[in-house]
């Protein structure tokens, strides 16, 4: 898949789910994942390839009830395929 598919199925995800960030355009990252051999050998495993994830990452800004302004971080983590890995955010 290519960045805008990827674009499209990250915001329709995060437009149904956290509608607070409706119309924040994300920062989307290629990233390849890899897991050190040492790790499957350590627990008698076959090592797997390295796979490519893409990250999204949308970022705002909301006012405090005491003036301040706070920043907040959502990312979502999808695979090769466009289907969604992980979602995290800040507080």
């Amino acid at each position: 898949m290519d960045k805008e598919s990827i674009r499209e199925i990250v915001i329709s995800h995060i437009e149904q789910n956290f509608p607070e960030y409706k119309g924040i355009e994300p920062d989307i990252q290629e990233e390849v994942v890899r897991i050190e051999d040492t790790s499957f050998a350590k627990a008698g495993m076959i090592p797997i390839p390295p796979k490519k994830v893409y990250v999204a990452v949308f970022k705002r800004e909301v006012i405090a009830e005491d003036g301040g302004r706070i920043k907040t971080v959502l990312r979502t983590t999808l695979d090769k395929e466009g289907k969604i890995i992980k979602t995290t955010h800040s507080k």
